[in-house]
């Protein structure tokens, strides 16, 4: 249930965001680090609410810890793995990127200019990068799979 009201409000504030007028669409720094957040709450809100579903099918072993009977493959379990942990991850450094573009805002009382000429950058490669290389990194390894 809670994955299901996460991807909802997550969708209606992509939307709301991305049917403004062309020329204020994504227009500020926090627009976009709203846009940046909800897209990867959606990510995980998905693979969250798919639970068991696409967890191996056919180990034996596995089906006797579990209470719900999996459909998928090793491959599908994986891949919910990394989409969870991708927006999991890439939620938790977009709400912390959201915290320093608050400060520098409000404290430091900085430009709309100065933020999305060397703030900016940051403030979106770290949650992207971070999020995706270490959902590749655990992919790699086999680190998602009967998890």
């Amino acid at each position: 249930l809670t994955s299901i009201l996460s991807l909802l409000g997550s969708v209606t504030i992509v939307c709301i965001l991305l049917r403004r007028r062309k020329y204020n669409r994504l227009a500020s720094t926090y627009d976009r680090i709203i846009f940046g957040m909800s897209t990867m709450d959606i990510l995980s809100s998905v693979a969250n609410m798919l639970a068991s579903l696409p967890s191996p099918a056919d180990d034996d072993k596995l089906l006797n810890n579990m209470r719900f009977t999996g459909y998928g493959n090793t491959a599908t379990c994986t891949a919910q793995g990394f989409f969870y942990h991708l927006g999991h991850m890439g939620t938790t450094f977009y709400y912390g990127a959201l915290s320093i573009y608050y400060v520098i805002v409000i404290k430091l009382n900085t430009s709309e200019k100065v933020l999305k000429t060397w703030l900016e950058p940051l403030l979106h490669a770290v949650p992207i990068l971070f999020s995706f290389s270490s959902g590749i990194f655990l992919a790699v390894g086999n680190n998602f799979n009967n998890a």
